[in-house]
């Protein structure tokens, strides 16, 4: 098994509802990063990855549905004022 995959198996045991296309680092990395509110640009260029589709669908949107991020406008959540905060509970 390669390492990639490995770490990857390790991140859906602690989501293990989400499929998440992040390595754990990362994932320690945005937790920290999303102490303050960030909007979606933000975290997508915090993250390094150019596509803003891949970025929506293959890590913000798991996040959310897994609730490790909240969002700070949840009554609008495509609003362009929208930012996102790391869920402590």
């Amino acid at each position: 098994m390669e390492y990639g995959v490995t770490r990857m198996l390790m991140l859906q045991r602690a989501i293990p509802s989400v499929k998440v296309d992040i390595s754990i680092e990362l994932l320690a990395k945005l937790r920290e990063y999303l102490r303050e509110p960030r909007s979606r640009a933000e975290l997508q260029k915090f993250c390094e990855i150019k596509s803003r589709d891949h970025f929506r669908n293959k890590i913000l949107i798991p996040l959310i549905d897994s609730k490790k991020i909240k969002l700070t406008i949840p009554d609008k959540p495509t609003s362009s004022k929208q930012k996102y905060v790391w869920n402590d509970n």
